[in-house]
């Protein structure tokens, strides 16, 4: 550890010496948090001991580069871990959160490349993954049109390789913005293949403002038994009305989809969360269905409360059995200072299916204080 932190250190210091020197562009920042986490039968029965109480923390070092027109951005995770596990708290291996990549104009064309995000759409498909990618981008008007190519698994000589290749555009369209992406995913090692179209949305009708993707996946790799591909979708909305907003959201996945672990439509969904059970998702040959309304209300200027409830089905054809989900969330976002934030989530959460099994609701509390710099 002693080692890593003096890696880091020392790498601050050449560029904060080189930015003295040739006159760069070097910002660097980062952000801390520590967490508090409760849960409370998770397992659906209240006669087992499975109660889980915790903290746990990580700290983020950003460093950000600029020469000339050429920028370095990087992130790195400097430790993270669970208090009183013996956590190695920081590592040199490269975390799949974790950042490293230039970007290079060229002309009318950007070339990006290194370790970066695959972020896209509204967060249903892909969100804040590490990938390592070359992509080349243009802006055309209030377009943007482009391409990239992702190293998912280098097998080394004589091997072959997995790679995906894609071209997307963006477009603004008045009070509308709209993203289209394909994706090819060939030379797999079990000769597979399989294609994946994304498109995503979001703009204002009058006073609601709405949000919106649809995912499908097809080809030998993302088919279900019975050879229909994978469908990803959702659509949500929100209006002031009174003090706060009104929010509802509706999400379909079918045939084997599932979503990115940062879709967190509820606190029961999306795993980057540490009060989530699961992501939304549906097995084979099955659907899942989620509705979700809230209502928020800002308590001054510093201050957010908010109230939803989900209903969630998920049919199982394979099983020939269906089970409900119905959730009850409470949340307060608070800035306690300039750059610290504490954000609260309580979850409730009932399961019913066609079973004579008798589940027991499940409850999660976090707490999250974190500082940005």
């Amino acid at each position: 550890m002693k080692r890593f932190l003096a890696l880091v250190l020392a790498v601050a210091l050449v560029l904060g010496f080189a930015a003295t020197v040739f006159a760069a562009d070097v910002n660097i920042g980062g952000e801390m948090r520590v967490r508090h986490i409760n849960k409370s039968n998770y397992d659906w029965n209240s006669d087992a001991v499975d109660s889980d109480r915790y903290y746990d923390q990580r700290l983020r070092l950003k460093i950000n580069a600029k020469a000339g027109e050429a920028q370095v951005i990087s992130r790195i995770t400097v430790s993270e871990g669970t208090w009183g596990t013996g956590a190695t708290w920081g590592s040199v291996d490269m975390d799949n959160d974790d950042l490293a990549y230039i970007v290079v104009p060229v002309g009318p064309v950007t070339l990006s490349a290194g370790r970066m995000h695959a972020d896209w759409g509204n967060r249903l498909m892909a969100w804040n993954v590490g990938v390592d990618r070359l992509k080349l981008s243009a802006k055309l008007g209030a377009f943007t049109v482009g391409g990239f190519t992702t190293k998912a698994t280098e097998n080394g000589a004589g091997a072959v390789d997995v790679d995906d290749y894609a071209v997307f555009g963006v477009g603004s369209f008045g009070d509308w913005k709209a993203a289209l992406l394909v994706v090819s995913a060939d030379d797999r090692p079990a000769d597979q293949t399989g294609s994946v179209v994304n498109l995503a949305f979001n703009g204002k009708a009058g006073a609601f403002s709405i949000a919106g993707e649809i995912v499908t996946r097809s080809g030998d790799l993302y088919d279900d038994t019975a050879g229909n591909g994978q469908l990803g979708a959702f659509v949500a909305g929100d209006i002031g009305v009174g003090p706060g907003t009104v929010s509802v959201a509706v999400a379909h996945a079918a045939n084997g989809f599932a979503a990115s672990n940062y879709f967190t439509p509820t606190l029961a969904l999306g795993t980057t969360q540490p009060t989530a059970m699961m992501e939304f998702n549906a097995n084979d040959d099955s659907t899942s269905l989620g509705v979700v309304a809230g209502y928020g209300i800002k308590l001054g200027d510093d201050m957010n409360v908010g109230l939803k409830v989900a209903h969630l089905v998920v049919e199982d054809t394979a099983a020939a059995n269906d089970t409900t989900y119905f959730e009850v969330d409470a949340t307060l976002d608070y800035n306690v200072s300039e750059g610290t934030t504490y954000k609260a989530g309580l979850m409730y959460i009932t399961r019913d299916d066609d079973t004579a099994a008798d589940y027991d609701a499940a409850m999660g509390f976090c707490g999250t204080l974190q500082v940005n710099f």
